[in-house]
């Protein structure tokens, strides 16, 4: 696995070797928006398991730094907000995970890519671009755990240990409050438009432990984006 810091090295690295040929600079003001999946990566037990747990809208504002004509840094602004169902249990007691129905989180989203801008045919109006770049990640909307009294699932015998550990994260919130990410895109650009894909790698792990085993959450996005360019 490539280590986190060795990314963010690369990233650094391009970012000063394209600003040395900077030429013909010229900023662009982008809106977008953008509707997609949340997908979390979960590690517990010993097990592993990947689940697509729901979806993700995307809207905010952007800036685009053109260097020349094959280079631009984008920085942005967004709201992400997610809405997903989960209902995994860990059989064995032995770690919680989550066993409420639906979880919502709202973060805001500050990507920083380097673009490269692929000119096709002899039009200067259609171009691919090709973006790569770290993305600072704040929980906006946090959830909570709720275990309430009396609840029984099937999977859990009232009143034993299991319902103990339980009590002690009702209340409490579930993610932490800062991810760092690694953004990439592929987007074709005629005119004032943009639309193509986008990807929000998580590269930390965002469950909040309190001293108790909840598993690990790594969060990825995924969005088909529009924008548009003033």
């Amino acid at each position: 696995m490539i280590n986190k810091n060795t990314i963010l090295y690369f990233v650094c690295f391009l970012f000063v070797n394209v600003a040395a040929s900077a030429q013909n600079k010229k900023w662009e003001v982008n809106a977008m928006a953008a509707f997609g999946g949340e997908w979390s990566d979960h590690h517990w037990n010993g097990y592993h398991d990947n689940v697509l747990e729901g979806f993700s809208l995307r809207a905010g504002v952007g800036i685009n730094y053109y260097l020349n004509e094959r280079w631009s840094i984008m920085s942005e602004l967004e709201i992400i907000g997610d809405e997903y169902d989960e209902d995994d249990y860990d059989l064995s007691r032995s770690e919680i995970l989550n066993n409420e129905r639906t979880d919502k989180f709202v973060f805001l989203h500050v990507p920083v890519t380097a673009q490269y801008h692929l000119q096709l045919g002899d039009s200067k109006k259609r171009y691919m671009e090709f973006g790569l770049g770290p993305s600072l990640n704040f929980t906006v909307k946090n959830e909570k755990y709720k275990f309430y009294d009396g609840e029984w699932s099937g999977y859990e015998v009232p009143g034993s240990y299991y319902d103990q550990r339980k009590s002690e994260l009702n209340g409490k919130d579930k993610i932490k409050t800062f991810n760092l990410g690694i953004q990439t895109s592929v987007m074709y650009h005629f005119g004032h438009f943009r639309i193509g894909f986008e990807a929000n790698l998580g590269l930390i792990d965002m469950n909040k432990n309190y001293g108790i085993k909840t598993g690990s959450r790594r969060i990825y996005h995924f969005w088909p984006t529009f924008s548009y360019h003033f």
